[in-house]
């Protein structure tokens, strides 16, 4: 996925957009010009008028032993991002690193930056069983048991569940769930380089709670210690 990027930029673009894949957790599309999901990518979105961007194009991007970094960049109406992208993968946790360099007439303007987990798949009528504290949101089916997490490590300002993508009327967006839901995590764009970085656990056949939390505050600290910036 380091370099992977659609040819016809809205009819296929979600679909190749995202950081990687998962049968359990199918992923959303829109293919709307000017609505972006944003489960497992980075997107950008104009808080008044809702419009998103995703990624529009890749400048590099490179397979590593533990994942991908990939250099893009994504356009939201006249302003240009550029981003850097780094993906590790640590059995059925992934440590996202972005740093995102914004146009100066993209700061203080109602622009945020939105990155979303895996998508849960929902059943009609189903119930979504949640918990958080004040850095992870935890999501889970009622009926199957898949579980994701989602960790803001360093940059957001909050994280929250989001069941739509600003779509123009409601519809089914997942590729095979007739509902889903998705940890979203949201910060503005307030200076030209921005740093982010967010941990993720998705699991059909999750470990129990206490240890997601620790082993994820076990890697949350590892990579703090070796000062891993994404590079």
């Amino acid at each position: 996925q380091s370099q992977n990027e659609p040819r016809k930029k809205v009819r296929y673009r979600d679909q190749y957009i995202k950081f990687a894949y998962s049968s359990h957790f199918p992923f959303n599309l829109l293919n709307q010009e000017n609505r972006c999901p944003w489960d497992q990518t980075l997107v950008f979105r104009n808080i008044q008028t809702r419009a998103c961007a995703g990624r529009g194009g890749i400048k590099r991007g490179e397979l590593l032993e533990d994942g991908t970094r990939t250099e893009w960049w994504a356009q939201l109406g006249e302003m240009r991002f550029e981003v850097t992208s780094r993906i590790r993968i640590d059995g059925e946790f992934e440590y996202h690193t972005h740093v995102v360099d914004s146009p100066v007439e993209a700061i203080g303007k109602g622009i945020e930056i939105v990155e979303g987990s895996y998508p849960l798949g929902l059943m009609s009528g189903e119930k979504l069983e949640q918990d958080n504290a004040a850095a992870w949101q935890l999501i889970r089916s009622s009926s199957n048991g898949h579980l994701i997490v989602t960790w803001n490590v360093a940059g957001y300002e909050k994280i929250e569940v989001t069941t739509s993508f600003d779509e123009d009327s409601p519809r089914s967006v997942n590729a095979v769930y007739r509902y889903m839901a998705v940890n979203a995590l949201r910060a503005n764009v307030a200076a030209t380089r921005i740093s982010l970085t967010s941990l993720h656990y998705a699991s059909p056949r999750p470990f129990n709670k206490r240890e997601i939390l620790l082993r994820g505050a076990q890697l949350v600290a590892n990579r703090k210690a070796t000062g891993f910036d994404g590079n």
